[in-house]
């Protein structure tokens, strides 16, 4: 991933990109839709809420 976004120029851009990919792989885990919940934080954080925690994982047959 860092060949093709050239990496990062601070050490605050290398800290967000970290977060950024393990909640991207995180949602993906818990085969949650990482744009979806992206979109939720950001609307949520827009209206002065604050960001709701990342969902469960889904469980099957309960």
């Amino acid at each position: 991933m860092r060949k093709i976004t050239y990496g990062t120029q601070t050490e605050v851009g290398t800290r967000v990109f970290a977060l950024l990919a393990s909640v991207i792989d995180t949602c993906r885990k818990r085969d949650i839709s990482p744009l979806r919940y992206l979109e939720k934080v950001i609307g949520e954080r827009r209206a002065g809420r604050s960001a709701p925690a990342l969902p469960a994982a889904q469980v099957e047959g309960v």
